[in-house]
């Protein structure tokens, strides 16, 4: 059977009018990941959202739950999980409760305790053949009853909750969907599973087996600007390294100033994570780091030396880095590379959500972009007052 990662594009290709925008909020909960992305356009009433991660437990899920319906009318494009762990699915069974309970619809699904994929052919581009779509073995599913309850929640779900597709993303099919009047906007899936996009095998494990090494991971592209978020893949060991063969698929767009204009910090800033190669090629511009100062087993998150490797890929440059986090110290933090220190270190006295808009015209024209920030107490996780958005220019030149 052949060993080749199943490619979700999110295609939003049209000839229609290019006033796109795209807002990637992410909510602060805590050590745990949670990212709604909503993508806009003039031409359509209707925008196209992704929901990644909901964090670890119900009360992050309600949190999450509330800023999606802030956003969105009872409907969400695509429910991601971008791998098993409790602080990444802890709130998802949460949230899909409450949109049960508000009457929403779901159109996928994705994450890796599906069972079968089931028949897709409504959603075959025409590239593709019609043939019999078959998994992957993929690594044993974590048995913990975080997992076990979400999968049997999904599992009575769809149907209740008109949840079109429930998917493991590990096989060799591309999906395209009807988006169009959104122009050349794409969300591509690279990771899963522990395999790569553009790699023939499965990439190899760490010193140990890890939940983390199965992360999915995406590049979202609107224009010329572009963001990654990669759950908690690592770049060396203990974890598999799926840095190293990513930059290989990066390098093979043909894109001569291919950078990340946002990048969503992979495993929480972990010191395993964003390796050399990976950050000497993507050169962030912006880094949100999502964690709320845990150490486990020694490991600290974020790793100072993370953030630093990212800092000075870009003083070569001379380009700026920028750093937000989406938890919180005295105050909110200074936008600029010189608090790197003081927030890999300390306790932690709120959270942070912070937006990213990006609005394609503008962009294009000059290459910024805006990040704006609010406190999120918490104990009860309520809002408080967003910040002046700040405004970001992405280099151009590289």
């Amino acid at each position: 059977m052949r060993k080749i990662f199943f490619i979700l594009v999110l295609l939003l290709a049209g000839i229609g009018t290019r006033a796109q925008s795209v807002m990637i909020h992410h909510i602060g909960v805590g050590q745990g990941d949670a990212t709604l992305i909503i993508f806009s356009s003039r031409a359509k009433a209707k925008a196209i959202s992704i929901l990644i991660d909901a964090g670890n437990s119900k009360s992050k899920g309600d949190a999450v739950f509330k800023v999606c319906s802030t956003y969105l009318i009872k409907h969400i494009d695509f429910v991601i999980v971008s791998h098993l762990h409790s602080d990444h699915i802890g709130g998802m069974e949460r949230v899909l409760e409450k949109m049960e309970d508000n009457g929403w619809t779901v159109d996928y699904i994705i994450d890796r305790a599906a069972g079968e994929i089931g028949n897709i052919e409504d959603c075959y581009s025409a590239a593709d053949s019609a043939a019999i779509i078959q998994n992957d073995p993929s690594p044993v599913i974590p048995s913990s009853k975080v997992v076990s309850s979400y999968a049997s929640f999904v599992e009575g779900a769809v149907g209740t909750l008109q949840v079109k597709q429930w998917i493991n993303l590990d096989t060799s099919q591309n999906l395209v969907f009807d988006t169009t009047g959104f122009g050349d906007i794409s969300f591509v899936s690279l990771t899963g599973n522990r395999n790569v996009s553009g790699s023939p095998n499965r990439i190899a494990p760490g010193s140990g087996y890890n939940e983390n090494d199965n992360s999915y991971s995406f590049l979202l592209k609107m224009g010329q600007f572009k963001y990654f978020t990669g759950g908690d893949i690592g770049g060396g060991a203990p974890y598999a390294d799926l840095e190293t063969p990513l930059v290989n698929y990066f390098r093979g767009q043909n894109d001569a100033n291919f950078h990340f204009c946002g990048y969503k910090a992979t495993h929480h800033g972990s010191a395993h994570s964003t390796n050399p190669t990976f950050v000497f090629y993507t050169k962030p511009t912006l880094t949100v780091t999502p964690s709320a100062l845990r150490s486990f087993s020694g490991t600290r998150l974020p790793g100072k030396e993370t953030l630093e490797r990212i800092k000075a890929r870009n003083d070569i440059l001379g380009n700026n880095s920028y750093f937000f986090y989406t938890y919180l110290k005295s105050e909110l933090p200074k936008i600029n590379g010189s608090n790197i220190a003081v927030y890999s270190t300390g306790t932690v006295t709120a959270y942070n959500d912070v937006v990213l808009k990006v609005d394609r015209n503008t962009f294009n024209n000059n290459h910024t972009f805006t990040a704006t920030q609010a406190r999120r107490d918490k104990t009860n996780l309520t809002l408080g007052l967003w910040s002046s958005p700040v405004t970001i220019t992405c280099d151009k030149a590289h």
